[in-house]
């Protein structure tokens, strides 16, 4: 297995519906997240709006914990939460997922 260091101005943030993302990890190293050919990501996103539609990806199992802030996630037809500060949910990236709220995440 091989590693690389990923420096702090290497990191990619894309914007997106709710506000930024950035990349701190992907497998395999050279996936793109816009193709949508990754195995796994680790990110951290800023949502910078109130009301929000998370990123539609099917066949990605997700996971989510408040950083900063607190968030309502309403996931159609499945289920709905309140996270406060390092609270989790785990969703499946296929779900129409709305948010509410202003926070930092990590994904």
């Amino acid at each position: 297995m091989r590693v690389k260091i990923i420096r702090k101005d290497e990191l990619k943030t894309n914007e997106w519906s709710g506000g930024t993302t950035t990349q701190l990890c992907i497998y395999p190293y050279d996936a793109q997240y816009s193709q949508k050919n990754f195995k796994w990501r680790i990110s951290s996103a800023k949502v910078e709006v109130e009301e929000s539609t998370f990123t539609h990806l099917p066949g990605i199992n997700r996971k989510i914990m408040i950083l900063d802030g607190e968030l309502q996630l309403e996931h159609e037809g499945h289920h709905s939460v309140k996270l406060k500060q390092f609270e989790q949910d785990n969703f499946y990236g296929g779900w129409i997922t709305k948010s509410y709220g202003k926070v930092t995440d990590f994904n």
